[in-house]
């Protein structure tokens, strides 16, 4: 399309097009969009849209129009170094008309319009404001004073723009004359509107936050701009919190003032607190008044009233004007200065809170419609917000404040006896909705159960006599399950006749015929009493409702598979269940494994459910009671799954080895043929023709399973065509470490190198180089640490016992760039050493970074001092402050210094980790290795690196903890995993440090690496031989 391209043509141009763009015809709308697109090369095509949006005889809708498109327009063309720009920018001529045209549209009749304009300004502002558009402000200011609405109204959304992008030193230029504009808005109630009034708080609030932030670095900012017009603010909030006659209309008013109150007590206490005792009863009763407006439609209405929006898109409503004063609430909670003063609100405010904890009739009927929405609200993780939820989190912030602690707990036991009290009265006169509050009771009771664990001779016989037991005999579902669930978390504090009581009221629960609501918490209170009682002496209580609660969550599984939610929660009681003895193998048999199949199926990958359907798996397997059935039930179609090419997704297949993993690790030795020429076949044939991660990763798992189940099995078997077992595992190993495969296949890949050498040995042979062949070639391609991690431990574990090996291997191969691989692996590995995650990681690296230093000190090994690697970052001096763009113009610099060097600060790096981190009860402190016959110089060096180490492993020595996962011992070396950091690298150094050659180190230590030898008792200037 041509256009004509004067002015008044484009203007008629501009018009028609935003006329077509509001066309129901989608070709049309399109088309003009396209124009305006096009259009948007014109220069005047700004100064045209301003136009348009002034001219008041123009339709409301396409000056609306006009003005969303000058929005977007000054976005992309007005500074071409704004992230969004597009060419072309804009000239200054036509900057200049369109910064003269603009404010004048804030006097626009449409809000909608002036908001517009006013975002069109503040996006100008950010790049021409102060320098190029100087009268701005001033003009703003001036416009506050006018008695025209409209006009205050565009300007103040202009400052509410603004204030969210004005820097430090424009603040002081705007504020004096802003603030007491501001005031005098918000005080005016009648010339300006309820929504004027608002943005002036709006802007208020945001002005506190931002000299909070900068007070920091200019203490004297609040003290000049904000506490000299806060007193007066404080009083306007006084006055206007005390009216009576606060309406809906109001209600966006109401919430930024209490957004604003919040954020002076918490940005500000000091300065309020003086005002508090006036402003805290006027709050109070605001807060008693919403609650209590709030509670009468919640409760009794099944449609809540119809929620407004503002002009901003929040929500206008009882619910949010709650929300604000939670708000306020919260900030009081948190800081200490006002706690005395809550206290004496504490008793009705817990009150109070526990009345609004009570679910809505709205809600309660969505439940009934939904159980999968029941748990979702359950979990204030997932769910969204509300009253009940808000509550919850404030009386949680006043159980966990440790001056209020002991006062809520007292509050609460009042508060839940007047309320039960009142329950009681509501259910004789028939109030149907009795119940509501006997419920929020145990919901809230849960936040004070630890605070009454620690109180001697607690009296719990009133809580279950007065609640518990009259809500589990109520034919109101969710008030029984609320006390099922409150047992739950009872468990403590219950004498033995009553956790057999819950016990068999939980079984009854748990039955088909009983309500979804009581189903569902039944199985998420015997989780609880599953868990808690493990490992007690009561588990034995539990015992005997084992069978039947496991037949009863299966079939309540087998309802549930279409809500993830609730099938979840199920799932995680089956899994406690299932580590207790007395599980019947028919129920697992024909009820449990089928719905975890089906299950499985659905969600293997959902990555919430399908961990907990594969530990429901796991904990069968490893029961030989009901092994075997699940074996003939689901290796048929996992091989079926796990051969198929198209059919199912890798996710499906990754999954399905992971829990044939399982199967195959908990099978007992020698495993049936079947296990080799069906399983593991089809692994190795569907992980060789991948390139997935997850498979890949899963067919790694896969090979560890058959080398902890059975190794010599593995070695044993062959094919028809004399391939073994172990060929098949190399083969595995070296697709898994093909350098075209994305680096994070190899994320796990270490752990089988390393279990299949111990496991194997010897009878690798040659096989041995083809691995660590491909592992170099991985490691090249390789930069995300844990992968490089996973590559590097197995020179790690190998260097252990065949150090020699090692080097002579990695010196005879080249690298990428053209050296020995040597200088690439060690080069990597140093630099890495920082970042090495896991204890037992961290501890096989250590050992063999000592004994590969040791070797090369004693040996004078040319290969290793050969090697140069990167050292201590260089700091630049006398450059002034390092900005940004000196950082880009000059990266950072680095030492070069020898691998021996390297190492041996990389090991005073650990050596200084450990110790701030030491722990109570290991074998005393480093120093106690400074003298005695083990530690004495006698003038000869130990025969080898090997003989150092090893003996200084003796010295490392401390209990064997719990910090490792069962597939962790498959790798494990005992000795290394007692190892004390500490008490290790302590010792290693002080014999170190008395070799002969130490001495041409001690240079190229940094004084802080030098201060942290001093720190660990290592004495390194008397000890250097020359």
């Amino acid at each position: 399309m041509s256009f004509d391209v004067n002015e008044e043509g484009l203007e008629r141009v501009l018009i028609s097009c935003l006329q077509n763009s509001l066309s129901p015809d989608q070709q049309v709308r399109h088309q003009a969009e396209q124009d305006l697109k096009n259009l948007e090369v014109s220069d005047e095509f700004g100064v045209r849209l301003c136009s348009i949006t002034l001219k008041q005889d123009v339709d409301v809708s396409l000056r609306q129009l006009s003005t969303v498109v000058l929005k977007r327009y000054t976005e992309l063309h007005w500074n071409l170094n704004s992230e969004k720009f597009i060419v072309p920018e804009i000239s200054e001529s036509s900057k200049v008309i369109i910064r003269q045209l603009l404010p004048q549209a804030l006097i626009d009749s449409s809000s909608k319009v002036r908001g517009c304009v006013a975002y069109a300004i503040a996006t100008i502002a950010h790049w021409d404001w102060p320098e190029c558009w100087p009268g701005l402000v001033p003009a703003l200011l001036a416009n506050l004073s006018s008695e025209q609405g409209s006009l205050v109204h565009g300007s103040i959304r202009v400052f509410v723009e603004l204030a969210r992008d004005i820097s430090e030193a424009q603040i002081n230029e705007v504020l004096p004359a802003l603030l007491p504009k501001l005031y005098h808005i918000f005080t005016n109630s009648v010339v300006y509107t309820s929504r004027t009034r608002s943005r002036s708080i709006n802007i208020l609030t945001t002005f506190i936050q931002l000299l909070y932030t900068i007070s920091k670095e200019y203490p004297e900012a609040p003290h000049k701009l904000l506490f000299p017009i806060l007193p007066s603010f404080l009083e306007a909030f006084f006055h206007f919190l005390s009216s009576q006659t606060k309406s809906i209309s109001e209600y966006s008013l109401q919430r930024e003032v209490y957004n604003c109150f919040k954020e002076l007590l918490k940005d500000f206490p000091k300065q309020v607190l003086p005002y508090f005792d006036k402003l805290l009863p006027v709050f109070w009763i605001c807060f008693i008044q919403s609650a209590q407006s709030y509670l009468k439609i919640a409760l009794f209405s099944s449609e809540m009233t119809d929620e407004e929006m503002d002009s901003d898109g929040n929500q206008i409503s009882l619910d949010s004007i709650l929300f604000s004063q939670f708000g306020v609430w919260n900030a009081l909670i948190l800081c200490k200065r006002f706690h005395e003063l809550l206290k004496e609100y504490l008793h009705e405010f817990v009150f109070h809170l526990i009345s609004l904890v009570q679910v809505s009739e709205e809600t309660y009927k969505s439940w009934l419609n939904d159980v999968s929405q029941l748990v979702e609200d359950e979990d204030s993780v997932l769910s969204s917000y509300s009253v009940r939820i808000y509550s919850l989190d404030i009386i949680r912030m006043l159980e966990e404040e440790p001056s209020l602690a002991e006062h809520f707990t007292v509050a609460v036991h009042s508060a839940i006896e007047k309320h039960t009290l009142a329950a009681k009265h509501s259910r004789e006169v028939g109030d149907v909705n009795w119940w509501k509050i006997i419920e929020s009771c145990m919901l809230v009771y849960r936040n004070i159960i630890s605070y009454c664990e620690k109180m001697k001779d607690y009296n719990i016989s009133s809580l279950i006599t007065e609640i518990l037991l009259p809500s589990l005999s109520s034919d109101q579902p969710l008030l029984t399950s609320r006390a099922l669930w409150l047992t739950g978390h009872l468990i403590p504090l219950l004498p033995i006749e009553y956790i057999n009581q819950f016990l068999g009221l939980i079984a009854n629960g748990l039955l088909p015929e009983q309500h979804i609501f009581i189903r569902v918490f039944s199985a998420q209170t015997i989780y609880q009493y599953a868990s808690t009682l493990k490992g007690t002496p009561n588990q034995i209580l539990l015992i005997p409702f084992i069978p039947g609660a496991i037949q009863c969550l299966g079939n309540l599984a087998s309802v549930s598979l279409e809500e993830c939610d609730v099938l979840s929660d199920i799932l995680y009681a089956l899994n406690q269940c299932l580590q207790y003895d007395g599980v019947l193998p028919e129920t697992i048999d024909q009820q449990i494994i089928p719905v975890l199949t089906t299950a499985f199926t659905k969600y293997n990958n959902d990555p919430h459910l399908g961990p907990v359907i594969e530990e429901s798996f796991g904990l069968i397997a490893n029961n030989l009671l009901f092994l075997k059935p699940l074996q003939e039930k689901f290796i048929p179609d996992s091989i079926k799954v796990i051969a198929s090419t198209n059919e199912f997704l890798p996710s499906m297949i990754s999954a399905t080895m992971d829990i044939l993993s399982k199967i195959i690790r908990a099978s007992p030795p020698p495993l049936a043929s079947f296990f080799f020429e069906g399983i593991f076949v089809t692994i190795v044939a569907a992980t060789l023709r991948t390139d997935d991660n997850s498979i890949l990763q899963s067919g790694g798992e896969c090979m560890c399973a058959f080398l902890a189940a059975d190794t010599e099995g593995l070695i044993g078997w062959q094919d028809q065509e004399g391939a073994g077992g172990l060929h098949y595992a190399v083969k595995v190993i070296e697709h898994i470490l093909d350098p075209k495969h994305s680096e994070f296949s190899a994320a796990f890949v270490g752990k089988l190198i390393i279990m299949l050498v111990r496991k194997v040995g010897a009878l690798l042979g040659k096989l041995l180089s083809v691995i660590l062949r491909a592992v170099i070639s991985k490691l090249s391609v390789s930069v995300t640490p844990n992968v490089m991690q996973s590559l590097i431990l197995v020179f790690a574990f190998l260097i252990q016992s065949q150090l020699e090996f090692v080097l002579e291997f990695l010196s005879s191969l080249p690298s990428s760039t053209g050296k020995p691989a040597l200088d690439q692996v060690m080069s990597d590995w140093v630099q890495l050493q920082g970042t090495i995650f896991g204890s037992y990681d961290t501890k096989m690296s250590i050992v063999a970074l000592s004994k590969v230093l040791t070797y090369g000190i004693q040996t004078q090994d040319a290969k290793l001092e050969a090697i140069m690697v990167r050292g201590d970052e260089i700091f630049q001096h006398g450059d002034g402050i390092q900005t940004r763009s000196k950082t880009r113009s000059r990266p950072k610099q680095y030492t070069e210094v020898p691998l021996l060097a390297k190492i041996f600060k990389v090991l005073i790096q650990e050596l200084g980790v450990a110790l701030e981190s030491q722990e109570v009860g290991v074998l005393g402190t480093s120093r106690e290795f400074d003298g005695g016959e083990d530690s004495e110089d006698d003038g000869e060096e130990s025969s080898s690196a090997d003989d150092m180490v090893d003996a200084m492993l003796l010295y490392g020595s401390s209990s064997l903890n719990d910090e490792f996962e069962e597939d962790d011992l498959d790798i494990i070396d005992e000795e290394i995993a007692k190892l004390d950091t500490r008490v290790f690298l302590t010792h290693y150094c002080s014999q170190f440090c008395q070799l002969s050659g130490f001495g041409i180190l001690i240079p190229m230590l940094t004084e802080k690496e030098l201060l942290t030898l001093q720190d660990a008792g290592v004495q390194v200037s008397s000890t250097i031989h020359t």
